[in-house]
């Protein structure tokens, strides 16, 4: 049997299999493995009400819905309605019992959601290399923080910033380009005002990474470089360059990372060394869906990007 070291390593198993319509093996794993991560309850059983209705077992999708409730989780408005394997079950009266309690959790929590700041940093407060880190869809700023370890052991800062668009209990989108970069600029704000930068940087996790590509391609922060991981990059078209002298860039992408495109991601790396913007690619083997376990490697990136260009 696999082992999964992190809850995304096992997400990505799931949906490698789920692409495959091997439904009944996905289930299984989450059945086996999903108990180890209880932080991830609500994605866990997600996919397993998800799974159960491929499975054409509706009525223990809906009980597993009901679980999530139980547990005082539930589900944003936009993946009650939006989720594929749950189209079926729109309408249901069973299935709309759970959704409108789900729904109605999702707005009270939305309501009272904002923007959230979580730095980390080498004991001593002075002008710093500082890393803005965006976290992945369905994440938050605090497992944020744990991916970018390795940058404190450097000297640098980590300012994670979580979106003010909620997902889950304890789980962030950037699904609003709009919001999501009132929410960073508002939140980096907060962030100068009460500490010395000495130069900025960016860097975002999955949806995170095509976030803080946009902000350094259009700078709209004043960044001097970025590092994307998994990245969910979009149509070049969805950005806007804004030429900045020294920007530079990185992009790490696992082997076995079934979440994202590949070939966007090579071929975005190519637009952007064309485009004047230095930028590496690097593919971790064996790597799924979340941050690299080599703090060498990402200290490595991090110096790569900070490193004064040649002239």
């Amino acid at each position: 049997m696999p082992t999964f070291t992190t809850y995304l390593e096992l997400q990505d198993a799931v949906l490698d299999l789920f692409q495959q319509q091997q439904y009944a093996q996905a289930a299984e794993l989450l059945d086996i493995y999903g108990p180890q991560f209880p932080q991830q309850a609500a994605f866990v059983l997600y996919f397993r009400s998800c799974l159960a209705a491929r499975m054409d077992q509706p009525t223990r999708a809906v009980e597993l819905v009901q679980q999530a409730l139980d547990q005082d989780l539930w589900y944003s408005e936009e993946v009650i309605r939006q989720t594929p394997s749950w189209q079926g079950l729109q309408g249901q009266p069973d299935f709309e019992a759970v959704a409108a309690v789900s729904i109605e959790r999702y707005k009270a929590a939305q309501a009272q959601a904002t923007a959230e700041l979580v730095v980390a940093q080498p004991a001593a407060d002075r002008p710093l290399p500082t890393l803005i880190a965006l976290h992945g869809n369905g994440d938050n700023a605090a497992m944020t923080i744990h991916g970018w370890e390795p940058a404190i052991d450097i000297g640098w800062r980590v300012a994670a910033i979580q979106s003010s668009q909620i997902q889950s209990p304890d789980a962030y989108v950037w699904n609003d380009d709009s919001q999501s970069l009132a929410d960073i600029i508002s939140t980096v704000g907060q962030l100068r005002a009460e500490h010395t930068i000495e130069r900025l940087y960016i860097a975002g996790f999955s949806m995170g990474g095509h976030m803080a590509l946009k902000i350094a391609l259009e700078q709209i922060l004043p960044v001097d470089g970025f590092v994307l991981v998994g990245p969910a990059i979009f149509e070049l078209e969805r950005y806007t360059l804004q030429q900045r002298a020294g920007l530079r860039g990185a992009v790490l992408l696992g082997s076995n990372d079934n979440t994202v495109n590949h070939e966007r991601i090579k071929e975005t790396v190519a637009w952007l060394n064309q485009h004047g913007i230095p930028t590496t690619f690097t593919e971790i083997p064996g790597l799924h869906h979340t941050y690299p376990d080599d703090p060498a490697l990402l200290q490595q990136t991090l110096r790569s990007i900070s490193a004064s260009p040649k002239v």
